[in-house]
């Protein structure tokens, strides 16, 4: 697979008022990124500060805003929960150039924007946006929905998920995992594979569907009876080859007396 890598640079100048010098240069900022990754893959986003001008560079801060369609991937600087990574140049020599790379893994398709800040004293000097496109999604969260809400004890509601594939390429040995609620007592399941029911976890398993092609849809549908007042939630958890990690869905119904 050969992959497409561009760099975008962008040109910013210094406010003389915060490092008391004026500069007639610029700073030079410049991003590298595949422009093209897949699903569950890696890619490096690398960024460049060079200092164009003949005096050193103070206090620069360098902001990196990740879309949640990505994680980090063994980076020495930890992300925040809002996406962002930060680092400090406290100086930046004359012509020389600062480098930060960051690891990310593709977790959803689609196309992203990846923003990089240079900032000081939380001014914004530059800000530039980089694009990713993420392809080969496999299949997406299922639909989740309950039959009867709310509910009676004693009533029984049925939980319908969907798991379709809306990708370009075929998902392998794909697990169904449901998780009943405590206030609910399983009664049936069906769907395109047999299953198995764990009565001291309440977790309904189907055996693993060997593969969803592109635009295939499955259905699985289980049926619960509420034992227990309350605001109960049901859990689908789908994993598969692709995908390193479980997709998950929700749904609440309420239970009266």
């Amino acid at each position: 697979m050969r992959y497409i890598v561009f760099t975008i640079i962008v040109m910013c100048a210094i406010s003389a008022q915060q490092i008391n010098t004026s500069f007639k240069d610029d700073i030079k900022l410049s991003l590298k990124s595949s422009k093209i990754t897949f699903l569950n893959k890696q890619v490096f986003l690398t960024v460049e500060v060079e200092n164009l001008t003949s005096t050193t560079i103070k206090n620069i801060d360098v902001q990196i805003f990740i879309p949640d369609a990505f994680e980090s991937v063994l980076q020495a600087t930890k992300i925040s929960k809002k996406q962002k990574f930060n680092w400090k140049i406290t100086q930046l020599k004359s012509h020389k150039t600062k480098t930060f790379k960051v690891l990310l893994r593709a977790l959803r398709d689609g196309n992203h924007l990846v923003k990089v800040l240079i900032l000081q004293n939380r001014k914004i000097l530059c800000e530039k946006k980089i694009g990713i496109s993420v392809l080969g999604h496999h299949s997406r969260e299922p639909r989740l929905y309950d039959t009867n809400d709310p509910i009676a004890i004693g009533e029984k509601t049925t939980y319908v998920f969907t798991a379709k594939n809306l990708g370009s390429s075929e998902c392998t040995k794909v697990w169904v995992i449901n998780h009943i609620p405590q206030q609910m007592e399983f009664v049936l399941a069906t769907g395109p594979t047999e299953y198995w029911y764990d009565p001291k976890k309440k977790v309904v398993i189907f055996a693993p569907l060997t593969i969803i092609l592109p635009g295939q849809k499955e259905v699985y549908k289980i049926t619960c009876k509420a034992i227990e007042a309350g605001n109960t939630k049901n859990i689908v958890k789908v994993y598969y080859d692709q995908f390193s990690r479980a997709i998950i869905n929700e749904e609440s119904t309420d239970i009266y007396k």
